[in-house]
């Protein structure tokens, strides 16, 4: 089994790992002010980069991962981020070039979409609607324009990290 493993899957599990951390100890210091989600760089390196089965292995460890963060049922996250990724991968030949502007638009439209279904899933009964869509939407505001400013350097970092020890890292064939 170990003689096959790909090094861009371990590239990628260590980068996703790195993120979670690196995300944790940001907002447990900005918390009070704003909160910082970017789905979107757990889902789109793992399925433009990997066959299907290691995107997916990839995917649902880093939800289960990040669900430690959030108030949700254990699997809605992982359902969410999955289904993220099959449409990612369904969609992967348009993001050939890897250009900047499709990168970030991709991570972008995926980032707000899956905020938009956390804030939906994660409002319950509130007696403050008007602090708490204020809340969501800044927090939302603030986690775009991270991903506007970085996403192509989360995108493209597996690429590089691979380049630098000789693999070949392109949008995946199967």
């Amino acid at each position: 089994m170990f003689k096959s493993l790909d090094m861009r899957v371990i590239v990628i599990l260590a980068l996703n790992l790195c993120y979670l951390i690196i995300l944790g100890v940001v907002n447990s210091e900005v918390a009070p002010y704003v909160r910082i989600m970017l789905p979107s760089i757990f889902i789109v390196a793992p399925a433009l980069f990997l066959g299907w089965g290691w995107a997916a292995f990839i995917v649902l460890l880093s939800a289960f991962l990040m669900s430690a963060f959030l108030p949700v049922r254990f699997g809605i996250l992982a359902a969410l981020w999955l289904a993220s990724a099959f449409a990612v991968r369904h969609i992967r030949f348009r993001f050939r070039a890897l250009d900047t502007f499709s990168l970030v638009s991709l991570q972008l439209f995926l980032n707000v979409l899956l905020v938009f279904i956390y804030a939906c899933a994660l409002a319950g009964d509130f007696v403050e609607w008007k602090a708490y869509i204020l809340r969501v939407s800044w927090d939302m505001a603030f986690s775009s324009l991270v991903v506007a400013l970085s996403g192509r350097f989360f995108s493209m970092l597996p690429v590089y990290i691979c380049s630098l020890i000789d693999v070949n890292c392109q949008i995946s064939e199967n």
